[in-house]
């Protein structure tokens, strides 16, 4: 069942009752609640903490379910630490986001700056002024963790390595970076460069929403300059752990062994962050170790699909007299194994909208509740434009609706 539920707001201004709902948060994403529903920028009511029996050497890690955002387990998981190469899950969304976008191709040719000789760390040793095709520095920076390769990304997309680096924090924060912040674009150790296990789950459930993304993080090898580079996947659970298909590993000395890991079984995606693990074997074992006991114990329930029409809302001084509402991303909710929750829906709007509208423009949110508590939510936006009425088309519009019934 979807309820429409017009914020205090709008009913005020239209005569109805006055029902108070959460405000909607303008992020183009599903809203990633905590384990008691709350949403980013908010500290969560409860935390679930780690199960009897799962101990962790790793100082930080969590599990989170991918299409509702739930924490099934966690330790200090909002602790900002060194997130070493985890930061390339956020880089890598950047720039396939850009790909989507028709900002950047694939073919692009990107030449290498002089800062790239400069990095030191995992690279492919690119030369000052040398030129590589976007596609294959984005598979170096998946797949071998290049930071030289995301450096020469960053400066290509945005100009600079700066202003990569603020378009990173401005889309994390929308995506429910809480916690640290980015201050390089590649994840070598420098002051202020931190991400919490919850920030790094947010950012890849984020970057989920980008297949070649995903693709380009499960490839196990792959050959640079005619055969010359060859590139191996540094993230062992792809060959370990049934179902694993991405994301990224990490390490410097202040960061300790780090790996972001992600797997599917049947519906549910499960988002596995490990963080300053004592070493590489336990950075794995231990992610195995928190998607064993997520597959266990949980189910994903989904809901709907990104871009899944829900309903129409009115829209005032608008050439049309509504507009659909789509679901800005994947949404379902997480169960425990076996039950069978009752579900409702509810869409709520913030404000009636007013023309001009924009496709893709944010106007409300759909929240779901599981056994009348809130589960997930997700943003609804316009599935299209819509223009303003003239003055005329207004005064027309009303002068054809006189003597006609109030409806």
């Amino acid at each position: 069942m979807v309820a429409i539920v017009l914020a205090v707001a709008a009913l005020a201004a239209v005569g109805g009752s006055q029902t108070a709902v959460p405000p909607a948060t303008p992020a183009a994403t599903a809203t990633p609640p905590s384990a008691a529903g709350s949403s980013p920028g908010s500290s969560p009511s409860a935390s679930p903490g780690l199960p009897a029996g799962l101990e962790l050497t790793a100082k930080s890690a969590l599990l989170m379910d991918a299409a509702s955002g739930q924490v099934l387990a966690e330790k200090n998981a909002h602790e900002p630490l060194p997130p070493a190469s985890l930061t390339k899950v956020m880089t890598l969304a950047l720039v396939y986001d850009a790909v989507a976008s028709g900002q950047l191709a694939l073919d692009d040719v990107v030449n290498a700056g002089a800062g790239v000789a400069e990095l030191g760390g995992s690279q492919i040793w690119l030369e000052p002024g040398e030129r590589m095709s976007a596609g294959d520095l984005l598979l170096a920076v998946a797949i071998a963790s290049a930071n030289d390769a995301s450096l020469a990304l960053a400066e290509h997309l945005a100009g600079t390595e700066a202003k990569f680096v603020a378009l990173m924090n401005e889309r994390a924060r929308e995506q429910g970076m809480r916690d640290g912040s980015f201050r390089n674009a590649h994840g070598l150790d420098e002051p202020g460069h931190l991400l919490s296990a919850w920030d790094v789950a947010a950012i890849s459930r984020y970057a989920l929403r980008f297949p070649d993304l995903l693709q380009a993080t499960s490839t196990w090898e792959h050959y640079l300059r005619g055969g010359k580079s060859w590139l191996v996947n540094t993230n062992r659970l792809l060959r370990l752990y049934p179902g694993v298909d991405g994301l990224k590993t990490g390490s410097t000395d202040k960061a300790g062994f780090c790996v972001a890991a992600t797997a599917v079984r049947d519906q549910t995606r499960l988002i596995a962050v490990v963080m300053n693990a004592p070493g590489s074997e336990a950075r794995f074992s231990e992610a195995a170790r928190l998607l064993n006991y997520g597959f266990a114990n949980f189910a994903t329930l989904p809901l709907l699909k990104c871009g899944q029409v829900l309903d129409e809302v009115r829209v005032h001084k608008g050439r049309a007299l509504t507009v659909p509402l789509v679901a800005a991303a994947d949404l379902g909710i997480t169960v425990a194994r076996g039950a069978k929750p009752e579900v409702e829906q509810r869409i709520v709007i913030t404000a009636t909208p007013v023309a001009p509208i924009a496709k893709d423009q944010h106007v409300g949110q759909l929240v779901v509740y599981a056994d009348g508590r809130e589960a997930a939510r997700v943003d609804l936006l316009a599935e299209h434009d819509v223009p303003r009425l003239s003055f005329w088309e207004q005064l027309l519009r009303v002068l054809g609706s006189l003597g006609r019934p109030y409806s």
